[in-house]
């Protein structure tokens, strides 16, 4: 297991009654925008450190970490951080990990156009990847799509917002699912992929050779929508076998 690094926390957000951002103190550590650690906290009982693997939201370049998570129902690790506050200390992994990376994608310059699309906090290393700015070196359409079920779930979008209109590359779409109002379009990513109806909104079409995909967030979206692109012409990417469908899931608490 890799060594735990002792932090503190810096600031903590409450967007919602469920969900949080957190930004702790740094220890210089090297990654790469979109990739994710471990947090974790010891049991005083037992000992053990209870662990949940969480993406940066930060770029690597900011002196802080920042951490977006959402309270996860009878979960141990989750429900210790809704308590924690500024200035406590937090455990966080000194491995970084992933291949949600700009760096992974092919790098055949035929792809320019890039599809971000999260539900939920799934948005956090899609934020971490836009706030390093590498991807407008590499795109010439960027576009990030967040789906959450409610329109007040929308964490981060006032800073989203501002970059989307001074970044010519991004588009910011806002996906709701239950709610009638507020949003850019009501569904589920899958049935608006199936139609066209996101590639209508930012008219940018998704094609096997224009465009990389990367999904982020809850299991059963990512399945959907890689079966809805496939059914476009678009591949899995893999380092063996390179394409255009980049996917990554953690979504487990567990001891160290």
């Amino acid at each position: 297991m890799a060594p735990w690094s002792h932090q503190h926390i810096l600031e903590k957000i409450r967007w919602t009654d469920s969900l949080f951002s957190i930004r702790t103190t740094t220890d210089g550590r090297d990654f790469i925008a979109g990739q994710f650690t471990k947090l974790g906290f010891q049991d005083k009982k037992t000992g053990e450190i209870m662990t949940r693997a969480y993406s940066y939201v930060n770029a690597p370049d900011q002196n802080f970490l920042e951490f977006y998570y959402v309270l996860v129902l009878n979960g141990t690790a989750s429900g210790f951080f809704q308590h924690m506050q500024v200035g406590d200390p937090l455990l966080v992994q000194q491995q970084s990990t992933g291949f949600m990376t700009i760096e992974e994608l092919p790098q055949d310059s035929h792809y320019t156009n890039l599809w971000l699309l999260a539900t939920g906090t799934g948005v956090g290393p899609f934020i971490s990847i836009i706030r390093a700015r590498q991807a407008e070196k590499r795109f010439s359409k960027i576009i990030l799509v967040h789906a959450t079920r409610h329109n007040n779930e929308y964490a981060y979008s006032e800073e989203l917002r501002t970059l989307a209109s001074k970044v010519p590359q991004l588009d910011y779409i806002q996906i709701t699912s239950r709610d009638d109002d507020g949003a850019d379009l009501i569904g589920r990513i899958p049935d608006l992929l199936s139609p066209g109806a996101l590639e209508q909104k930012v008219a940018c079409s998704i094609t096997a050779s224009t465009s990389q995909i990367m999904l982020c967030g809850n299991p059963a979206m990512i399945k959907d929508a890689t079966v809805t692109l496939q059914a476009k012409g678009l591949q899995k990417n893999r380092r063996s076998t390179p394409g255009q469908i980049t996917t990554e899931q953690y979504w487990v608490e567990k001891r160290a």
